[in-house]
């Protein structure tokens, strides 16, 4: 259980790294594209928003592993390893 949640939460950070910046980026992108002379858009994302996205995405995360977890406490270690083929 404590690697797969490892793991998990090594791929959300891996994600946040990446998607935060990637995703403001691609925010300021797409605004951008509807500029024009007579009209003038600006791209405001709140810092709580940021918050409230990382942390629902850990949240997330941390439920959806719940059910694999579950599985893996009910495997038998004995059982399991004759089992192989």
């Amino acid at each position: 259980a404590g690697i797969v949640t490892a793991e998990n939460l090594l791929a959300y950070l891996v994600g946040i790294t990446l998607g935060v910046p990637l995703g403001t980026w691609l925010a300021h992108l797409f605004v951008g594209a509807y500029e024009s002379e007579s009209f003038n858009m600006r791209t405001v994302i709140f810092t709580r928003t940021y918050l409230i996205t990382i942390l629902g995405i850990l949240a997330t995360v941390l439920f959806a592993q719940l059910p694999g977890i579950r599985y893996i406490r009910g495997i038998e270690l004995a059982k399991a390893t004759k089992d192989v083929g």
